[in-house]
């Protein structure tokens, strides 16, 4: 049985990522959809080769449990990993960081998800092609859920068979068990669906977290072209009303903004040189969940923490290397929390 207990458990994704870092390809305006305000192309045919070449672990549920484990808190993952090499790695560096792995399953079947991410030079912008693998045939029990003794789930992107039953026995648990709390950053899968699709788990939501392009769709699966939809301010008070206690949204730059239905909030961006974009949306979720732990439910200073935290990540290669310990981030803090 185990007995740990733990300060948040993150659910989602586990991959091997691959980085490509290229400036041989064009991004494109698509003002016309939407949906895809952006397009990043290559050359029909051609033979692309990368400026540089790196592996390293990703996935929403791994970047989201180093971030927690770096910032001091007691975590644990429910990820699901290939009986290979790759899962192998992924499993001992989640141990390295001190993460739990007793809730990892190992899949006979399939791989561990892998990642092919292209990161646009200069812009650093990326897009990543997936493979899920393993990923697709995770499923969370009740009796998992029970067992995990946590006060937070963090749950990012799921897929596969059985992720709305994953996310209804979350829902069923949370309706049974008061004192839990929920972060929710829904991935593509479940964005699909749209607000009739969640709105079992969105009412059962301590902070939904999305960046704006997902509040964006979440909010046009609903209400299609409402007047405001591209006004963060907008999408939070929609959101927030679909029932949430919280809701977070990043804007890249332009910085980020949260809303608990009474007070609307804005951190602005910190102006750093990126290396790459991955991982920072994972970043700042999880450092704003962590920073309601430290600053006792403080919006301002969490947001703020979170900032410091994503802008680290996207100064250095890959989703995990920049993401700061508890050591760093109080040192770093001085410069933008005070009292």
């Amino acid at each position: 049985m185990f007995q740990r207990n733990h300060d948040v458990v993150t659910i989602g994704g586990a991959t091997r990522d691959i980085m490509f870092y290229s400036d041989a390809g064009v991004v494109v305006s698509n003002p016309s959809d939407l949906l895809r305000q952006k397009l990043l192309g290559f050359e029909y045919g051609a033979k692309v080769t990368p400026l540089s070449l790196c592996f390293t672990m990703g996935g929403g549920a791994c970047n989201t449990a180093v971030s927690f484990a770096r910032l001091g808190l007691k975590v644990a993952s429910f990820i699901r990993l290939g009986l290979d090499r790759d899962g192998d790695a992924i499993q001992s560096e989640l141990t390295d960081e001190k993460v739990n792995t007793k809730f990892i399953e190992r899949d006979t079947k399939d791989r561990t998800g892998i990642s092919f991410i292209i990161i646009h030079q200069p812009g650093n912008e990326h897009i990543a092609f997936l493979h899920r693998g393993a990923n697709n045939n995770m499923k969370m029990t009740l009796t998992e859920l029970s067992r995990a003794r946590t006060k937070w789930f963090y749950v990012s992107s799921l897929t596969g068979t059985y992720w709305r039953e994953t996310l209804r026995n979350l829902a069923k648990y949370l309706a049974k068990n008061s004192k839990k709390k929920l972060a929710w950053n829904p991935g593509e899968t479940q964005l699909k669906k749209g607000r009739r699709g969640l709105s079992f788990l969105l009412k059962q939501t301590e902070v939904l977290i999305l960046n704006k392009d997902e509040a964006t769709e979440l909010v046009y699966s609903d209400k299609g072209k409402m007047p405001g939809i591209n006004n963060p301010w907008t999408l939070l008070k929609t959101l927030i009303s679909w029932g949430p206690k919280v809701v977070v949204i990043t804007n890249g730059d332009r910085g980020a903004y949260a809303y608990d239905g009474k007070t609307l909030f804005r951190e602005p961006a910190i102006k750093k040189k990126a290396v790459n974009t991955t991982g920072a949306g994972d970043a700042f979720g999880s450092t704003f969940i962590a920073g309601l732990k430290m600053f006792k439910g403080d919006i301002t200073k969490s947001l703020r923490i979170a900032s410091v935290n994503s802008s680290a990540v996207i100064t250095t290669t890959g989703p995990q290397e920049g993401l700061m310990s508890i050591k760093h981030m109080k040192a770093s803090m001085k410069n933008y929390i005070k009292g």
